[in-house]
């Protein structure tokens, strides 16, 4: 379908929506198109064809999943607290049900389109299915990890070092809380995908101590991946700096589209804080991730090497950064450390975490 066509198409749908919200008719799925549409003409990075030709592609495949009878079936027999994913290769797509009808993973794709970051996250939308809200993505070919498993090193390596930075730099904006080597693709064009989006919009407090252990909001495994260590050239340093001012006048789309959009509270808030925080980083020639991360976690990422050590003698193994902060944050506590490495553990902790 050409622009004309898809313009009439869109022009029709607003008609019939316009109609039907009139008569109080309008249901979940019409309300979130209208919203779609509004932002499509009012938010300057969703005004093109490539966000309104996605709309017209989820919303032909919503009709399909709405008359799937065994996935309404499945959808029914399901709690508002199940997590569950359902798989549809005849109509390319997965659906995900996250528990009590959270759809971050749809406003995740959005934001990436506003921050101009559209290649880092894979395209979802919402649909409201037997009165359950899930997401659908079309199935994409990604080669990702699992756990604290970072992929094999031939795809790991073919990331460029710009496309690195950009997924990061996104997955820290939006408060990403949950890089693990399972939810980091590459794909078959050599670009980290972001496709498993639900723990987002995370809050900014310093890394901080939690009974014996501690916590941080922003840590991805692929820091243990050679893009962490290398240094960015003149030229990549200086549109690394010039991305992070332009931020700072995307907050009047960003307010228009929580306006529409009802994202979790204190997300808004968040993003601001840290687009602030970015736009303060020094970007300079041989400047690398690492330096960043130390920019933002200062007391933490002073005994980080020390840290890989005491990790890699858990797992038996050498580590870096990455994998050190997430298991050291997410799945120590439930790991039979020995009273010695839990000695270690306590000392570290007590030298770089803040009471």
């Amino acid at each position: 379908m050409g622009a004309s066509g898809r313009g009439l198409y869109f022009r029709s749908v607003v008609l019939v929506l316009s109609f039907s919200s009139i008569l109080a008719f309008a249901n979940w799925n019409d309300d979130y198109l209208a919203d779609s549409l509004r932002l499509s003409r009012t938010v300057q990075c969703m005004n093109n064809d490539f966000y309104v030709s996605r709309l017209l592609s989820f919303e032909e495949l919503k009709n399909h999943l709405i008359d799937d009878s065994e996935l309404n079936a499945a959808l029914k027999s399901n709690s508002v607290a199940d997590k569950i994913i359902y798989w549809r290769e005849q109509a390319n797509c997965i659906i995900k049900k996250r528990p009590h009808d959270r759809i971050n993973d749809a406003y995740v794709w959005e934001l990436s389109l506003l921050l101009s970051m559209p290649d880092c996250v894979v395209p979802t939308y919402p649909v409201e299915i037997a009165n359950k809200k899930v997401v659908i993505q079309n199935l994409e070919n990604l080669t990702f990890g699992s756990w604290i498993v970072i992929p094999n090193h031939e795809s790991v390596r073919s990331v460029s070092l710009e496309d690195y930075w950009k997924a990061h730099l996104l997955a820290y904006i939006l408060g990403f809380s949950d890089l693990s080597g399972m939810n980091i693709g590459i794909g078959d064009d050599q670009k980290i995908r972001f496709f498993d989006n639900e723990d987002v919009f995370s809050g900014n407090s310093a890394p901080c101590r939690s009974g014996r252990f501690f916590q941080v909001e922003f840590v991805s495994t692929a820091f243990d991946w050679p893009q962490y260590r290398a240094p960015i050239s003149h030229n990549f340093a200086q549109e690394l700096g010039a991305y992070a001012t332009s931020l700072l006048d995307k907050k009047g789309e960003l307010m228009h589209y929580v306006q529409i959009r009802n994202i979790p509270p204190g997300a808004e808030h968040g993003i601001q804080e840290r687009m602030e925080l970015l736009s303060q980083f020094a970007f300079s020639e041989g400047t690398t991730f690492r330096d960043f991360y130390a920019f933002l976690y200062p007391n933490m990422a002073s005994g980080l090497d020390e840290l890989s050590d005491l990790v890699g003698k858990i797992l038996n193994r050498k580590i870096d950064h990455g994998i050190a902060v997430f298991f050291a944050t997410r799945t120590i506590r439930y790991w039979g450390l020995s009273e010695e490495v839990q000695f270690e553990l306590d000392q570290w902790i007590e030298k770089y975490i803040p009471a």
